[in-house]
């Protein structure tokens, strides 16, 4: 007679409490939790905090099951915790690294120009923005103030015979015609200052430090308006052209480039490259009418920085002013260009009876571009998403003199 089989339990009595078919619920719920934070993110923390538990009971009790749930969930738990990090530490990189860049690219393929008539039927010969009001010069001695560049409304009062300056700087908006100077009160007033100016200028800028006026044969220099001296420039036999900011000041006159950084003498900059040069951002700037090219001044030498392709959208071999504001570097001939790095170039193209022959100036504030010329007109460049917005004050200008006529 056959002995039937010993029970298991009896002979290995270690055995009996196994269930080879039990798995561990935190290795379970960090797989179910791993792959459900592919879609929501704080699950895939879950998945981490679990599934290293869950090995750790798995190394403790040999009689649980699930290892390989729990690695698999700790993969998709990192997996998605290293993407959210990464996210995060490069956010900083690419908000503030190519932003320039960036901004450069949206103003090109989003700028749009409306014409604008101001109903004044004088020409426009200056134009500025001080912070908070566009202020532009008329040609027989009057300014008129705009908020928004499209509705402007004119000092009645002459200021000598016509303006021969107009700059912000110290706080102070000052116009110049002849000797005098005018600082505007913030409405419509302009009142005569106590200084004189020991001679006629015929520019004047503010270099965030100083004010500096071209002279013959040199500047006057004043901190506070008030007060002026004059100051000669080695190898200028006229009167030059000046530009500048804290850093320096350069003078142009036929050919003859000089520069004076902040502290030191006038040095003598080569000749080649220099028929439009200006200050912006520490640089010298400068556009040959010979190329269509644009170069700027660093170590000691002429950098080329910007060759558009034939045809493209800017060409300064066209221009005839290269100018800046705080942040845009400005250039106009028949094409109207702007830069926030002087690389990315966004333009727009003067009709023909627009031209620069017609431009008399061009100033940045509150969003908006204005090109300033004959006869009151205005060309003002506004963001495609505003340009609605400025279209309707237009339309509501055009009714308002028509409905005066």
């Amino acid at each position: 007679m056959e002995t039937p089989p010993p029970i298991p339990g009896e002979l290995w009595p270690e055995n009996r409490n196994i269930n080879k078919s039990e798995i561990h619920s935190k290795a379970m719920a960090s797989f179910i939790c791993g792959l459900a934070g592919l879609l929501i993110t704080p699950l895939a923390f879950a998945a981490v905090v679990l599934g290293h538990i869950a090995k750790s009971d798995l190394r403790q009790d040999e009689s649980l099951r699930g290892k390989n749930y729990a690695i698999a969930g700790l993969v998709f738990g990192y997996l998605v915790t290293g993407v959210v990090a990464a996210c995060f530490i490069s956010m900083p990189v690419m908000y503030f690294w190519p932003q320039k860049n960036k901004a450069s690219k949206e103003l090109t393929d989003s700028l749009s120009f409306l014409a604008v008539d101001s109903g004044i039927n004088e020409d426009i010969t200056a134009i500025i923005f001080n912070g908070e009001t566009f202020i532009a010069a008329l040609r027989y001695g009057r300014l008129m103030t705009s908020e928004n560049g499209t509705e402007w409304r004119v000092n009645e009062r002459e200021i000598g015979y016509g303006v021969d300056a107009l700059v912000h700087g110290d706080g102070k908006t000052i116009a110049v015609s002849g000797n005098s100077l005018f600082i505007y009160d913030g409405s419509l007033h302009w009142n005569e200052m106590d200084a004189k100016l020991p001679e006629t200028i015929a520019d004047l800028i503010w270099t965030g430090k100083a004010f500096v006026g071209a002279v013959d044969k040199g500047m006057l220099v004043s901190r506070d308006g008030l007060e002026w001296d004059k100051r000669l420039i080695p190898g200028i036999d006229g009167v030059p052209s000046v530009s500048g900011d804290e850093s320096m000041i350069t003078a142009e006159y036929y050919g003859v480039l000089k520069v004076k950084y902040t502290g030191g003498k006038w040095e003598t900059i080569e000749n080649g490259y220099h028929e439009l040069a200006t200050v912006w951002k520490g640089e010298i700037w400068a556009a040959r009418f010979s190329e269509t090219s644009l170069y700027t001044y660093r170590d000691s030498k002429w950098v080329h920085v910007l060759s558009p392709p034939v045809g493209g959208m800017f060409s300064f071999a066209s221009t005839e002013k290269l100018t800046v504001t705080d942040s845009y570097l400005l250039a106009f001939g028949d094409h109207f260009s702007w830069s926030l790095d002087g690389r990315n170039w966004g333009s727009f193209e003067l009709p023909y009876e627009y031209d620069s022959s017609f431009m008399r100036g061009m100033t940045y504030g509150n969003g908006r571009f204005i090109l300033a010329g004959d006869d009151g007109m205005l060309y003002i460049g506004a963001n495609v998403d505003n340009i609605s917005t400025l279209q309707d004050e237009i339309n509501h200008l055009s009714l308002r003199q028509k409905k005066s006529d």
